[in-house]
């Protein structure tokens, strides 16, 4: 059903209050035991506040009642552990994920052992005490009798802040607000972690993490777990992210980036609106909700499965909420300002409800765009789909796409709206049913007249068009406008996905020479490439911006339309457009013989986006022409650190170390002040070197590299994720012979043990040969008579280990 404004008693309004009036959201649900039938965390979700009971106090679980001596918690951990892993268990390795380095993680003693209730409790200002009673009823149950907790401090200036965990019993719940008590310059994150045994406590890994220079964040990592559980060794973390509330009225503080990745852990966002901004944040969990009471971004990705997302999101630029198999309850801002592209929503969930609230604007903050764009897709199955646009400016473009199946469908469109929409189903039972609002003011102002004219095409599909005119150079005008006009919107919605079999196409198409193009919007400048080089050079590329191999794409961005190109263009914020044009003039050089001439500062955008983008053959190819222009000591050291170029960091620091001329004050504030004074004792060993002392540069390069250690190593860190194929080809290749070499000589030693056994064996046989035929050269000797009789000889002549000759000289005997 399509609904084309909605009245005032809207169900609508009753949605958003259902959003706002039962708190932020519902508990994530307690881990069962491990071994309960259906899995280790939690499947189905029941949305709702669950009934749950308030922790115990304290004094009920002291934490040192139930401490053992040393000798006997030893005692008892090794009897624990021999009994609960004696067929599989901890098997010692941490799943840190490939690049995440880790600076410094706590020690078992440097836990704070003290019982915290309530982890809020920790940002200490009246507003953690006002929302304490209210968000305590949200603290999942904890049986636990012990808590531990650390903190961290990171700098809000960092490009990005993260929260990472990983391993069999990294769950919990992430809470992100703002406090007064905050210092400006720095976000908290407090880290309780809820247990049994101080023993499973202790081999939580709880680390500060980099990524990348400019990077902070926290990683939380507990080891990999194989076969049967305990019950006693599960754990519960509680982290709470704290950011400090902006000093400036009307200003929030603005901040770059955040990143959670937290496996089976709910997230509660509070209402931080006011307080934060984000130009850039993504809150990734899995088998529990996520809920905002008031987020705000400019681009903002939300994305769990097995739990609902719930609350209000304001989003400037675009904003993704996925799951799956769980309830989407939101209410929607979305603003769009002057830069001319689409502001993008994209909701999705599977076998659930969807339910949303999209307000749109043309802009809260900044200058306000003309002719406003949106583009909006929600998608579900097996269950209804709820979509109002509660608010649309005048004179806008919308592009809405919404799709369920086996559910009913109701979208209600703005007043504002005019232009064609599309509904079809394919269920037998039902038709798509249009209701329009009659004598709707003109949401403009100019006093228009709405028209709305429908048909239906055949059975299950319903097509038509709204137009504000009022009078016929009115009408004339709307067929005539422009392509940034609102009449070039359009709305289509499937309440069932339509199963045709295409007809053969007319001809093949070549699988090499038939080209897929895509178009990219840089600093309001488009380029049309093809696609095919993007995709096949770069795997982290092609995902980042949804692209495939194929002609027949899925993504959204395949396809850019003629009267408007910037609509499906894929919008690159973080380059210049002259940083993208020289990229590409390597990736699709236009010389067909001799190689390609690109300046020194071409080469280096080259470098740039390579090293950005994982292009590791482009990035290989820059590092080498970028070496013929003969790059100075410090450009060498600067450039080595931004793009991970070990070579030019090592041989930058070595000629700065190595000249006699001082370092001056501009080249120190270029590559560091700290650096340029770590490098002044190795200058200092180089000058003052005389007959006596004689210093090589294998001496100088060693010296940098014990000086400079942590920035080596992060880049060697690095290395693995820039090899080329044929790179990663000769390293596999170099592996599987070191390892064909170690079974060679695991094989040989083998060998020599068997026919050295067998040696010993052989040995053993000829003495107790040897042992027999002594005996019974005896037992002959003692049957000789006391004459003179032959002698019995035997000759034993072995020619060898495995070889006895026995020579007998038989004598005739006489009996007495």
């Amino acid at each position: 059903m399509v609904v084309l404004e909605p009245n005032g008693s809207s169900s609508a309004k009753a949605l958003k209050s259902q959003n706002h009036d039962n708190g932020p959201g519902p508990a994530p649900p307690k881990p069962p035991p491990y071994g309960h039938p259906g899995g280790t965390y939690p499947v189905e979700v029941r949305p709702g506040n669950p009934n749950v009971r308030p922790y115990p106090v304290a004094e009920a679980y002291p934490p040192n009642g139930h401490r053992r001596s040393p000798g006997m918690r030893s005692l008892v951990s090794a009897i624990g552990w021999s009994r609960d892993h004696s067929g599989g268990g901890w098997n010692g390795g941490y799943p840190i994920p490939e690049g995440v380095s880790l600076e410094r993680c706590l020690e078992p003693a440097q836990w704070d052992n003290a019982f915290s209730p309530n982890l809020l409790s920790l940002v200490g200002d009246s507003y953690a005490a006002n929302q304490s009673a209210q968000d305590s009823q949200m603290l999942p149950l904890s049986p636990y009798p012990f808590a531990s907790k650390a903190s961290f401090e990171l700098p809000i200036s960092s490009d990005s802040l993260y929260l990472l965990s990983r391993g069999a019993y990294a769950s919990g719940r992430v809470d992100i607000l703002t406090s007064t008590a905050q210092k400006q310059d720095s976000a908290a994150v407090h880290v309780t972690v809820r247990y049994y045994h101080q023993e499973v406590r202790d081999l939580v890994k709880l680390c500060k993490i980099s990524r990348r220079f400019g990077d902070r964040g926290v990683g939380i990592f507990t080891p990999r777990y194989i076969g049967r559980g305990n019950p006693g060794n599960q754990l519960y973390f509680e982290t709470l992210i704290v950011f400090p509330q902006s000093t400036r009225r009307h200003s929030p503080l603005r901040i770059k980036n955040l990143e959670t990745d937290v496996h089976n852990t709910f997230h509660q966002v509070h209402e931080i609106a006011e307080h934060v901004v984000f130009s850039d944040i993504s809150l990734t969990g899995s088998n529990s909700h996520i809920s905002a009471a008031d987020l705000a971004a400019d681009v903002a990705s939300v994305q769990t499965s097995n739990g609902a997302i719930l609350g209000t999101f304001n989003a400037s630029k675009e904003l993704s909420l996925v799951t799956s198999n769980g309830l989407v309850k939101v209410d929607v801002h979305l603003d769009n300002g002057s830069s001319g592209t689409p502001s993008k929503l994209h909701i999705k969930t599977s076998n659930a409800p969807l339910e949303a609230n999209i307000s749109l604007y043309a802009s809260t903050s900044g200058v306000k765009s003309q002719y406003p764009q949106y583009k909006v897709d929600t998608l579900t199955s097996n269950n209804k789909l709820e979509v109002d646009f509660q608010k649309s400016p005048a004179d806008s473009t919308l592009y809405y796409d919404g799709y369920t199946s086996n559910g009913p469908t109701n979208v209600q469109l703005h007043a504002a709206y005019q232009g064609s929409f599309k509904v079809s189903t394919s269920n037998s039972w039902g038709s798509p049913e249009l209701r329009v609002r009659e004598h709707v003011p003109d949401p403009s102002g100019r006093g228009r007249k709405r028209e709305v004219e429908h048909s239906t095409l055949y059975k299950g599909v319903l097509t038509g068009s709204v137009k504000w005119v009022d009078d016929e150079k009115e009408d004339k005008r709307l067929e005539k406008a422009s392509p940034t006009d609102s009449q070039f919107r359009s709305i289509t919605l499937n309440s069932s996905r339509m199963t045709q079999c295409a007809p053969p196409p007319p001809c093949d198409l070549d699988k090499v020479y038939y080209w897929d193009f895509i178009t990219f919007s840089v600093e309001n400048r488009l380029f049309r490439v093809p696609k095919y080089r993007l995709v096949s050079d770069s795997e982290h590329f092609a995902s980042k911006y949804a692209l495939d191999a194929s002609g027949d794409s899925g993504s959204e961005h395949e396809y850019t339309s003629v009267e408007n190109p910037q609509l499906n263009a894929v919008k690159l914020d973080d380059v210049s457009a002259d940083e993208f044009q020289s990229f590409l003039k390597a990736v699709y050089p236009m010389v067909i013989q001799g190689e390609l001439e690109l300046s020194e500062d071409e080469w280096l955008s080259v470098l740039k986006l390579s090293t950005k983008w994982f292009f590791n053959g482009l990035r290989k190819m820059a590092i080498e022409r970028l070496e013929h222009f003969n790059l100075n000591s410090i450009e060498k050291v600067q450039l080595g650190k931004e793009h991970f170029v070990e070579e030019w960091l090592l041989a930058g620091y070595r000629e700065l170390a190595m000249r006699y001329e001082p370092i001056t004050v501009e080249e120190a504030l270029m590559i560091g002040l700290q650096e340029a004074i770590q490098l002044n004792p190795i200058r200092e060993q180089w000058i003052r070197q005389d007959q006596f002392q004689v210093l090589t540069e294998t001496f100088i390069n060693q010296s940098v590299q014990d000086t400079f250690v942590d920035n080596f190593n992060l880049i060697q860190n690095t290395q693995s994720q820039y090899q080329t194929a044929e790179e990663k080809e000769e390293a596999a290749r170099v592996l599987e012979e070191r390892l064909t070499e170690q079974e060679r000589i695991a094989e040989c030693e083998a060998e020599s043990e068997r026919l050295r056994t067998m040696e010993v064996e052989e040995e053993k046989k000829l003495a107790d040969l040897m042992q027999e035929l002594e005996k019974q050269r005896e037992k002959l000797e003692a049957l000789r008579p006391a004459t003179n009789s032959p002698k019995l000889d035997v000759c034993i002549s072995p020619r060898s280990s495995f070889d006895i000759r026995v020579c007998v000289f038989p004598l005739a005997y006489g009996l007495v």
